[in-house]
């Protein structure tokens, strides 16, 4: 699997499981925001989140890890949720 569909297909299967609407993601133009990625022996993994202006749904509190198994073939991603807070 090439970079670019690994990260359509991984954007795809997160806005699902986010459970968010076609219509959000195009009227506030969410884009994904890779933080880092791996190759190593066929097998892809990537870190990122959705990034928009005035973000409605808080989307952006979502850091999506997607990790693809070549041998098998099988897409899966795990969602965390960041919680804000304050540092001293």
């Amino acid at each position: 699997m090439q970079d670019k569909e690994f990260l359509y297909q991984s954007v795809h299967k997160a806005w699902e499981q986010l459970k968010i609407s076609a219509e959000l993601m195009e009227k506030y133009k969410y884009q994904p925001r890779i933080v880092w990625k791996s190759y190593i022996a066929g097998n892809r993994k990537m870190m990122f989140f959705f990034d928009a202006f005035k973000d409605p749904c808080h989307v952006g509190n979502f850091y999506i890890e997607s990790t693809f198994v070549a041998h098998d073939r099988s897409l899966s991603i795990d969602i965390y949720q960041l919680h804000s807070h304050n540092s001293y």
